[in-house]
């Protein structure tokens, strides 16, 4: 299997587009077979749907893939002498249930064929104009790597976390590759997590593991998270926050929606709301024991 090419019928890359409000961007279904580059290692797997926000990345094993990961992936820029174009995205979402894989948001595009060539790459595949090829000369003058830089996306609102009462909170293990630490969420929103330890995690890139009570029973969940900052709060704890990537819930599918939505109208209810959500969490022990 070579580079994906533009020009794939049928299932491929001149499928049905629609309009995905929630991207601000045209989506194309497609189903082709395409090379994907991690960290140096090459994965075969099936582009899903692409557009000029992203992609989905449909494989059979997305826990290869870490949330935050620059993912690289091989087109042909469907010219007459077409040569190869990287399309390059940065993870940002990873479905485990009946459509495994992750969802991809454009970062960069890179050729060694000429910026025209590129330009019309991206038109056609990705329905972008581009605006500001870079093309790097090579010592004998001549025209050498031509580059886009997709634009920022716009910023998303900050989730609305909700502190649970002062010294009470929800136990959690923080893991990497190479280490476990403990520690009490003390502030817990769908897209983020704020907890206190008595250290910070050795990498970026975390699991965070912890247990919410639920009308259905307890529930085990597991978040991929990156981290976005730490701090040392007077007592020496390090605050550690936390953007959550990619949600597990095993069998209570939304249940960590639905317990923040709880929290959230507890909290707003009066000043008689963090009793109720103190009841609710566990007690932990002392960080400091």
């Amino acid at each position: 299997m070579g580079p994906a090419s533009l020009t794939e019928t049928g299932g491929g890359l001149r499928g049905e587009q629609r309009r995905d409000q929630r991207r601000g961007h045209s989506r194309r279904a497609l189903d082709r077979r395409v090379f994907c580059y991690v960290s140096g290692s090459r994965l075969d797997t099936t582009a899903r749907d692409i557009g000029g926000g992203g992609m989905f990345v449909s494989m059979d094993d997305p826990g290869v893939v870490p949330p935050g990961a620059l993912v690289g992936l091989a087109f042909d820029s469907g010219a007459d002498a077409a040569r190869t174009i990287f399309l390059f995205g940065r993870v940002v979402r990873k479905e485990t249930g009946p459509r495994r894989g992750v969802g991809l948001r454009w970062e960069s595009a890179a050729t060694t064929a000429p910026a025209a060539e590129l330009s019309m790459f991206l038109i056609r595949l990705l329905g972008v104009v581009p605006k500001g090829i870079a093309t790097e000369t090579t010592r004998d003058g001549r025209p050498g790597k031509s580059t886009y830089r997709f634009p920022e996306p716009p910023a998303r609102p900050a989730a609305r976390p909700v502190r649970t009462a002062s010294g009470i909170a929800v136990k959690a293990i923080v893991r990497t590759a190479g280490s476990e630490v403990h520690g009490r969420i003390v502030d817990l929103g769908v897209d983020s997590i704020r907890l206190l330890a008595l250290k910070p995690p050795d990498r970026d890139l975390v699991r965070v593991s912890f247990r919410l009570s639920s009308p259905a029973g307890e529930a085990a969940i597991t978040c991929e998270c990156v981290v976005s900052g730490v701090e040392k709060d007077p007592r020496g704890l390090s605050r550690i926050d936390l953007l959550v990537q990619h949600v597990e819930e095993g069998d209570h599918r939304g249940v960590l929606a639905r317990y923040v939505r709880w929290l959230h109208g507890r909290a707003d209810q009066n000043s008689g709301g963090s009793a109720a959500i103190s009841a609710a969490v566990n007690t932990g022990p002392s960080l400091h024991t």
